[in-house]
């Protein structure tokens, strides 16, 4: 017995079900499509402006792909109006299904949180924007590409931006989804097909176990192994810091020995027991002597007394000489007495009173004595950083400050020492004064020094015992771990405590600086590991969900081998018969794409053709031979269908090498023309081009120093100079400003640099055949003179014809011919 035929009434029962389902998913993605064109139409903008700003090449990528998703919901918008969701669905799909895969091969450690946020995004929305055979291929897609965003992040390129807010918005997304999903699963549950439950519960299991457990593990080892790292390189930073305070120690004791040594301790006391009168004549007398040392020759008493090695001459300065020998780090020795009066010195000083130094009366103290240790400079003349030790010189008795002792200590040694700390291959130390300044780093080549680092971020590295984590110019994290060099600790002896009471006057912070890709890789091994497994078992839960659904879903096949060939191109593909069921539906909504799509090819037809117009539009150009004419009609074509704020051109004077502005739109080109507007070759944006040949392209100009302000054009706000080019011979410059910031990009140039390549083949085109034409016309002159010529008979109408028809020529008013007289004073001879 056959099966009965539908009655009428069923049939449109079958066709009302079918027309809500499509209508349902017509209106999910259409919402999903506009969501994804608002936020990439407001995400756009900032990319390119940061990017702008940065000058990193990610952001502009990133950019990119955020336009190509803008676009895809553009289109699906458009098919969604015209009643192709599905196919609305898998451009959205496919677009996000592409953007995401590039997404680690930009920004580092997103991984999980990137194919989470995916796989569950297309989960929740295949199933409510999709047939089950479509939906079932858009979620083993996501699940393969899943997989693919995992193993991207972990074998990707090293030279990745590190952005770890993007987990956080990532993991926001994945959320959100997973909610949306349960909330249209919960209220659309009764309605699915068996198949579709299925999936729903095996999916939703696997889904929330694998990325529930992984975030929980992720997230604890990170943290734990992070806080261990911190902990790890605050210890080394210590370790290096006490290296420095050992080095101060050993080298100011070095300095701290010569009062120790009777010889000077005498002389110094010698010196200051040789004053006689108040104070006041005491330095009176010194700075006399001061005044006769600055002016006086090497060779003069006053000098020798000082600088001589000779122990008759100097006991203190020879001693000095052997301290500097047995210590060669310190580059200069000398002592004064308690009055700042120099008794002995390795070489000969600058000035002879040193009291009024702020390194004298620091270490001079008020009488009290102190350790002073400055900050280091270099020395251009002597090719080393060095700083200044200056010591007081007790008396042995009364421990009273009878004299000073300074000397110039070369820092090389210690920033050798800082300089061979490494950790791994790139953990190195860093030096920093108290302005979080960078006294050294041992930088290797192509990395971004510390120095090069925000301010505040310095300030703060200097002040807090915390890691940090920053970023600099090429994309690059490091993590910083900072301590202070030295402070004082019991157990010293007065000396060694007054040398670390110095040290940490200086405000010194030692950091350990390592690439957070070096430093954290076990942490990223354990994720990746993490996510591998993670990956694998969602995907392993969506086949054994697909597994069963594809069974239950084999009645689609026939309709799926129709729709197959409408992709195809055979739009008049017959589908096979509705039944009652969702397969049925779906019959009828492919019935009603179909018709949908012949629409959607004839627009896209109708498009071309508007293309193809445009192109032809830009081909007349090369048509143009007159010179004025051709740059009128770029300028005018340029400005009008881009809707810039002005255009115009300047050619080159071969005469001056000027640009002459020979061409421009509005009443500020016409009034610049008629004034004969120029710009010297090389100055502003316009005479950069030309002079190098390259396009030179300003977002902001207020920004630009080199821009050239027209008072014609006070909207000015970006600007754009394309040089006109033939070869390697720049012709001219095509110049287009805008009265929006950041209203000018690439695609404007790419744009510009096609319309200055049909320019230069225009303008040659014209020159060449106004060269043609004008000697065309000159041959032509001397024809018509010529044949005037032949006509004549003798030398006066011959003379004649000549000066008439050059005259005429020439547009002379009056033309003569003057014959000169022979020597012997007659007519020449005929």
């Amino acid at each position: 017995m056959s099966a009965p035929n539908p009655t009428t009434q069923e049939k449109s029962t079958a066709r009302d079900r079918a027309t809500v389902d499509v209508a349902t998913r017509t209106r999910n993605v259409f919402l999903f499509a506009l969501v994804i064109l608002i936020g990439t139409t407001l995400a756009v903008p900032v990319y390119l402006y940061l990017a702008f700003q940065t000058g990193t090449w990610q952001l502009f990528v990133i950019a990119g792909l955020s336009f190509t998703l803008n676009v895809a919901s553009i289109i699906g918008v458009i098919l969604t109006r015209r009643d192709r969701p599905t196919l609305a669905a898998w451009a959205l799909f496919g677009a996000l299904l592409v953007v995401f895969p590039i997404m680690p091969l930009l920004i580092a450690d997103i991984g999980l949180t990137s194919a989470a946020s995916i796989v569950l995004l297309i989960v929740a929305l295949a199933l409510q924007m999709m047939p089950l055979r479509s939906a079932g291929q858009a979620i083993i897609a996501s699940a393969l590409v899943g997989l693919g965003i995992i193993l991207l992040d972990r074998f990707g390129p090293a030279q990745r931006l590190s952005v770890p807010q993007l987990n956080v918005v990532l993991l926001a997304l994945g959320i959100a989804a997973l909610i949306l999903f349960q909330y249209l699963a919960i209220r659309q549950f009764r309605d699915y097909p068996m198949s579709m439950k299925l999936i729903i519960s095996l999916a939703m299991t696997a889904a929330i176990a694998v990325v529930g457990v992984s975030l929980i593990a992720i997230q604890t080892m990170r943290t734990s192994l992070t806080e261990q790292i911190g902990q790890d390189y605050a210890v080394q930073a210590e370790s290096v810091g006490r290296l420095i305070d050992a080095f101060f120690k050993e080298k100011v004791s070095q300095i701290v020995t010569l009062e120790t040594v009777d010889v000077v301790r005498k002389h110094v006391e010698e010196r200051n027991a040789s004053y006689t009168g108040d104070p006041t004549s005491i330095l009176a007398e010194i700075q006399a002597l001061d005044e006769r040392w600055v002016k006086a020759g090497d060779d003069d008493p006053l000098i020798l007394a000082i600088t001589s090695p000779d122990p008759a001459v100097n006991p203190a300065t020879s001693q000095l000489m052997a301290h500097l020998e047995a210590f060669p780090a310190h580059t200069e020795i000398f002592i004064t007495d308690r009055y700042g009066a120099t008794v002995g010195a390795t070489g000969r000083l600058s000035d002879y009173y040193q009291a009024d130094e702020a390194w004298w009366q620091a270490a001079w103290n008020d009488g009290e004595g102190a350790v002073y240790i400055s900050e280091p400079e270099y020395d251009e003349s002597a090719g080393i950083t060095a700083l200044l030790i200056a010591v007081p010189i007790f008396d042995e008795e009364r421990g009273a400050v009878i004299g000073i002792a300074r000397s110039t200590l070369n820092v090389e040694s210690l920033y050798a020492q800082v300089g061979a700390v490494r950790y791994g291959e790139t953990g190195h130390a860093a030096l920093f004064d108290s302005a979080a300044e960078v006294l050294y780093e041992p930088v290797e080549e192509g990395e971004e020094a510390s120095q090069a680092l925000d301010l505040d971020l310095r300030q703060e590295l200097i002040s807090t015992r915390d890691y940090l984590l920053a970023t600099d110019a090429d994309g690059d994290q490091s993590i910083f771990v900072g301590a202070p060099v030295s402070a004082a600790s019991t157990g010293e002896s007065e000396t060694e405590a007054a040398v670390a009471a110095a040290v940490a006057n200086l405000g010194w912070t030692i950091a350990i600086r390592q690439e957070s890709e070096e430093a954290f890789a076990p942490v990223a091994q354990i994720t990746q590991d993490v996510q591998l497994v993670g990956a694998a078992i969602i995907i392993v839960g969506g086949s054994m969900a697909l597994v069963p659904a594809q069974f239950v879903a084999r009645p689609l096949l026939a309709l799926t081998e129709a729709t197959e060939a409408m992709g195809a191109g055979n739009l008049d593909a017959p589908l096979p018969q509705a039944s009652r069921d969702e397969v049925g539906s779906l019959t009828a909504s492919f019935g009603e794409m179909a018709g949908r799509l012949k629409q959607t090819l004839s627009g896209l037809e109708q498009r071309a053709r508007i293309i193809e117009t445009s192109a032809n539009v830009s081909r007349r150009l090369s048509t143009i031979l007159d010179q004025e004419q051709l740059v009128a009609e770029v300028v005018q074509q340029v400005q009008s269908a881009f809707d810039y704020y002005h255009a115009h051109i300047y050619l080159i004077d071969e005469a001056s090498r000027d640009l002459v502005m020979t061409g421009g739109t509005g009443t500020a080109g016409q009034t610049m023309l008629a004034d004969g507007h120029r710009i010297p070759w090389g100055r502003g944006l316009t005479g950069r081009a030309a002079a190098t040949a390259d396009v030179v392209l300003v977002p902001d100009v207020s920004q630009e120093e080199g821009w050239l302000p027209n008072p014609l054009l006070p909207e000015t706000k970006s600007e754009v100079a394309v040089p006109i080019t033939l070869g390697e011979r720049v012709l001219g410059v095509l110049d287009v400003q805008h009265n929006v910031v950041g209203g000018l990009d690439e695609a404007d140039v790419g744009l510009l640099q096609s319309v200055a390549g049909q320019v230069a083949i225009a303008l040659q085109n014209a020159r060449v055949f106004a060269e043609v034409r004008e000697r065309a016309e000159q041959e032509a002159l001397v024809n018509r003179i010529a044949q005037q010529i032949q006509r004549t008979t003798t030398i006066e109408t011959t003379l004649q014809a000549a000066a008439r028809e050059l005259g005429r020529a020439l547009g002379a008013q009056r033309a003569s011919v003057q014959l000169e007289p022979t020597a012997d004073g007659d007519r020449p001879s005929q």
